[in-house]
């Protein structure tokens, strides 16, 4: 914009004596970047001298069109708009895309070959929530299912699994988590063991429960509500550094892209 309007400005004023003097006479020298960004700040409601202001103009042309190819060189190498989950509108998906993503990366046996970086970071979250829990150490033991037993995302361990039903969109019913943790419960491997019930949503919202389900002290105790807002983004942001893999780490910084759309929620 600045080098379009140093074009359209300066063609009537190039006769003017002053002006051209001092294009003969300084023709090499380098711009005053303070003085035209100062000059631009102040446009609007100062008197600007209009042989100062061409003058400005012309010296820093080149290095406008400079700064601008550096700009362009830069962009097609980094792609800063192109996001996979958003070109292939899938961002909005709850099960085939956050509940697949997240079991995905949490899985310490997964593809991603990351181990249990993901994994470590999550049970560490959960334990910040819920400190009186012994968790299972995050080792090859895990078993990482979506959509199994109709819970979004079960993480299955020998020592106790952690239930987490997942609201990326989708309205909640009525005492859902309370009736996947009241099943899980029965069974008789973890009837004296805690289950962590993990409800996520984009903002931390709690779950839609039944009185019933309120007065039961265990589940109560074991209920934990995450948010994609600050939980999820603060456990993949924390791990982007330790990833080693290029693909995996770009995969998890176009995921993070997608979490201020919570950003202004209530």
């Amino acid at each position: 914009m600045i080098y379009l309007a140093a074009r359209r400005w300066l063609r009537p004023v190039t006769s003017y004596r002053p002006v051209a003097a001092w294009r003969r006479e300084r023709p090499n020298e380098m711009v005053d970047l303070a003085a035209i960004e100062s000059l631009l700040q102040n446009f609007p409601r100062a008197r600007i001298d209009l042989g100062a202001c061409c003058r400005l103009l012309y010296e820093s042309r080149q290095h406008v069109v400079r700064l601008h190819r550096e700009s362009l060189a830069r962009r097609a190498h980094e792609a800063p708009e192109f996001n996979v989950f958003r070109v292939t509108e899938r961002h909005g998906y709850e099960v085939t895309t956050h509940s697949a993503f997240l079991a995905y990366l949490f899985d310490p046996l997964g593809r991603h070959e990351q181990g249990n970086l993901f994994l470590s970071a999550f049970l560490q979250r959960l334990k910040e929530k819920l400190p009186d829990w012994r968790a299972p150490s995050p080792d090859h033991r895990w078993r990482v299912k979506p959509e199994s037993d109709r819970i979004d995302v079960l993480l299955a361990h020998p020592e106790g699994p952690i239930l987490l039903e997942n609201k990326w969109s989708a309205r909640d019913q009525r005492d859902q988590l309370f009736r996947y943790w009241n099943l899980h419960h029965r069974n008789t491997r973890w009837q004296h063991r805690r289950i962590p019930a993990v409800y996520l949503t984009r903002c931390g919202h709690g779950p839609d429960l039944s009185e019933d389900a309120r007065r039961c002290r265990r589940f109560m105790d074991d209920l934990i509500r995450l948010s994609y807002r600050e939980d999820i983004r603060a456990i993949l942001a924390g791990a982007v550094p330790q990833i080693g893999s290029v693909r995996i780490r770009e995969a998890v910084e176009q995921y993070l892209e997608l979490m201020p759309e919570t950003d202004n929620e209530a």
